[in-house]
């Protein structure tokens, strides 16, 4: 045997090895049960099997075929001669085994895992259980489902719903009622004396499932949770699907466990009178006791047969999460399934200062919710407690607060909540603002007082709420507030937000006008420019305003009339050309002025561009200057004799300008910017150089490298070397007068202006690449300083990819 078979059945020991220590240690991992019946037979249990035996002969034995983490064994008497035994097998999922023996004769009826099915959440399985259903110390064969969405309060194991019981003669489960395994604290009878607390009708309890209902066809997807036992409505309840209801419960849950439970309340009707609420004549019966299962105690409460709330008070308050009620036998009342009509509960905040609690509870971290929960239900009425502890509650609790008002009684609760939002309340403004908008305009009219408050901030904070409101109340409350505001500051915030409330709301711009209309009839023509200019804001009303204007420019003097041009510009309505080709012939240069501004709304009509010609010529530089400005936002050719015109202007912004305009117009580029690079003013050569980097022409090289060996101004030095290298000029003449400015900026002692320009030298000279551009720029690496030599560094080190090279 070579190597590798050794190794290959070396390899097969071991891993059967492992497989058998495995297996043996689950097979040891709970010592074999045994358990002695009266007749000497013994009943043993082990990882392997069930063995039934007497006198060492085996009357019954069955394989155990699932992996057991332990076992647990129940023995009941079923009858006077059968017994049954069922073997409960511990892992996942737990496996169950049930026989019965009559004599020496074991029968297995039952060997199933209890395997959950379905959707999560509404997951099902079926389970048997030995149990005494009916209280005769007999115990019972029980098959049932077991169901997600139903539990039992009180109990950690799932209740069996649509429970059977096996017949031992017929040898087969039958639908059956019984009773609960509940353990009983005591039975309690109807309270009589039980005061109506300031929280009576609260419902505390939130449908949780029920075990069977009218029409489920015992099908657990079918259940739904008893709603109707938690509605408040007397004629709506809950009927046992199930034989006669004995054994079937209602599941609910509560708010909160911290709330105390101090009395249970159920309803009942008689047959007459719940019959005729119903809307069908099934028939029920009220039963004469219910079972209530809390998660730590149980009771039996004794129920008259008379129709009726009845309450029962606890003998101490109980902490719980949960509440059952479980139906009893109806013993001698009939036989028709029972029903109940309502559940309450009362905890210990049903108490004279119960209100008072639970309202200093929204400050609570986990009971705040609920809280807020319970105090919705009580409607309006809450409101006045809300108002009493508004001081006293944390910013938690406020903003719970305000946002409960906002749902029960945002009218009740305005000067509450505007006196809130006029305090140290920046934290809940949000929620503030929300409630108010459900206030139907009554805070808009309290916020409205507070826009002749004497404190600024006030002030301020009543107008930012407006604005946010953004309601037509709010917008007429702003309105009506400037025409009685006499400080020209809060008149002008005030206009501010109404500006700011029509851009997005045409329809508010009727109002608008209407307000200048009646600032220009009582004279207040300066509120109503003020009104105007936001009326031009919004499409709608552009030309009312415009026109408005235009008759107040007819009567004024040059105040009003700048003024009125001004709302008439922002119009930007076309029937205003005519009336600027009549302003631009004005003496007063300001009107000019704004015309030509103005104009460029209508540049690319040939009249607004006739104008701006015009205008272009004018003899202000001012004037000018805007009409050029206007001419250049415009695509109309005629644009161009007068910025040809404005380049021989003897203003030096002028000129400026129409260089660089003239960018736009190919046929008189060149020549102007040829003429701006010889111009005796620095802004007119700026614009020259900037625009001359569109130009592919090398007959403009001389002009930039005249500005460079002639200039005395820094800043046009240091972009003349930058355009230099942008239009990569590749003459000795440039490459010179680069090499100098870079040259004076690399001396050790160079000013920091010098040491800029010699920057852009060095890139420039980088750009170019060329090899004279190379030997100046290693020539001035022998004499220069710490700025200039990363500068020429980076500039050698991409010369090679230098314009000169490609």
């Amino acid at each position: 045997m070579n190597e590798k078979e050794k190794t290959r059945v070396l390899c097969k020991v071991l891993f059967g090895a492992a497989f058998l220590s495995v297996w043996f240690a689950a097979a040891s991992a709970w010592a074999a049960k045994t358990l002695a019946l009266e007749d000497g037979a013994v009943l043993t249990v082990d990882a392997h099997r069930i063995q039934l035996t007497r006198d060492k002969k085996i009357l019954f034995e069955t394989p155990i075929e699932v992996v057991a983490d332990k076992a647990d064994i129940q023995i009941a008497s079923v009858s006077a001669s059968h017994t049954a035994f069922l073997v409960t097998i511990a892992g996942d999922p737990v496996y169950r085994l049930l026989g019965i023996r009559t004599g020496d004769t074991v029968e297995l009826i039952w060997k199933e895992a209890v395997v959950y099915r379905g959707d999560v959440g509404e997951q099902w399985a079926t389970d048997v259980r030995l149990l005494d259903l009916d209280g005769d110390g007999v115990i019972d064969i029980v098959k049932g489902i077991l169901y997600q969405g139903v539990r039992l309060c009180g109990h950690t194991a799932a209740p069996l719903l649509f429970r059977e019981k096996y017949d031992v003669k017929k040898k087969e489960f039958v639908p059956t009622q019984g009773g609960r395994s509940i353990q009983l604290k005591t039975s309690l009878e109807p309270d009589v004396k039980t005061e109506v607390g300031p929280l009576q009708g609260v419902q505390f309890l939130t449908a949780d499932s029920v075990s069977s209902s009218v029409g489920d066809d015992r099908n657990p997807l079918l259940l739904t949770p008893p709603f109707s036992l938690v509605d408040g409505r007397s004629e709506s309840g809950w009927t046992a699907g199930s034989g006669n209801g004995v054994g079937e419960f209602a599941s609910f849950t509560t708010l909160s466990s911290e709330w105390k439970v101090t009395a249970v309340g159920i309803r009942v009707a008689s047959q007459d009178v719940s019959a005729k609420k119903k809307r069908n004549s099934d028939r029920f019966s009220s039963p004469p006791s219910v079972m209530v299962s809390l998660s730590h105690s149980a009771y039996r409460l004794r129920l008259p047969s008379d129709e009726g709330l009845y309450w029962f008070m606890l003998p101490v308050p109980q902490q719980t999460t949960c509440l059952s009620v479980i139906l009893e036998d109806p013993g001698a009342r009939n036989q028709d399934p029972m029903a109940l009509f309502e559940v309450q509960v009362r905890t210990e905040l049903d108490s004279p200062d119960g209100l008072k609690k639970l309202v200093a509870q929204l400050d609570d971290d986990d009971l705040g919710e609920q809280a807020k929960t319970v105090l919705r239900s009580l409607g309006k009425s809450v409101y006045a407690a809300i108002a009493v502890q508004w001081k006293k509650l944390s910013v938690q609790g406020k903003r719970r607060a305000v946002r409960l008002i906002a749902e029960i009684a945002p009218e009740q609760g305005v000067s509450l909540l505007v006196s809130a939002a006029m305090g140290d309340s920046s934290f809940i403004l949000d929620d503030i603002l929300s409630a108010l908008a459900k206030t139907k305009g009554r805070g808009e009219v309290v916020l409205a007082k507070y826009l002749k408050n004497r404190s600024a901030k006030k002030f301020f904070v009543a107008v930012q709420l407006l604005v946010d409101l953004n309601s037509d109340a709010g917008f007429e409350q702003l309105v009506q507030a400037v025409g009685m505001s006499e400080d020209a500051m809060r008149k002008k915030e005030l206009l501010a937000a109404i500006g700011q409330m029509t851009v997005d709301a045409p329809h508010r711009a009727a109002n608008v006008l209407a307000a200048a209309d009646a600032a220009r009839q009582n004279d207040d023509i300066a509120t109503m420019f003020q009104w105007l200019a936001i009326a031009v804001e919004t499409t709608s009303a552009a030309e009312e305003a415009a026109l408005m204007a235009r008759d107040v420019y007819a009567i004024s003097e040059f105040e009003n009339q700048y003024r009125a041009l001004r709302i008439i510009a922002a119009a930007k309505e076309l029937f205003s050309i005519q009336f600027f080709q009549q302003v631009a012939k004005s003496e007063n240069k300001f009107l000019r002025y704004l015309v030509a501004g103005a104009l460029a709304a209508f540049g690319d009509s040939a009249e607004a561009v006739a104008v701006l010609t015009q205008l272009a010529g004018d003899n202000e530089p001012l004037v000018q200057i805007e009409a050029l400005t206007s001419l250049l936002k415009s695509k109309n050719v005629a644009k161009q004799d007068s910025v040809t015109a404005a380049g021989d202007s003897l203003w030096p912004q002028v000129r400026a300008l129409a260089v660089l305009n003239s960018v736009h117009l190919p046929k008189v580029k060149k020549q102007m910017v040829t003429n701006g690079l010889s111009d005796d003013s620095e802004i007119v050569v700026m614009e020259a150089l900037r625009v001359s980097t569109t130009i592919d022409d090398h007959r403009l090289d001389s002009g930039v490298t005249g500005i460079m060996t002639a200039s005395k101004h820094a800043a046009l030095l240091e972009r003349s070397a930058q355009v230099a290298g942008a239009r990569c000029q590749n003459d000795d003449a440039t490459l010179d007068a680069l090499f100098e400015l870079l040259r004076m900026g690399a001396e050790p002692l160079a000013n920091s202006t010098e040491k800029v320009i010699a920057v852009a030298a060095a890139r420039s000279l980088g750009q170019i690449g060329s090899p004279l551009a190379v030997k100046h720029l290693k020539k001035a690496r022998e004499h220069s300083n710490l700025t200039t030599d990363r500068a020429i560094d980076t500039a050698l080190a991409h010369a090679k990819d230098g314009c000169a090279a490609k």
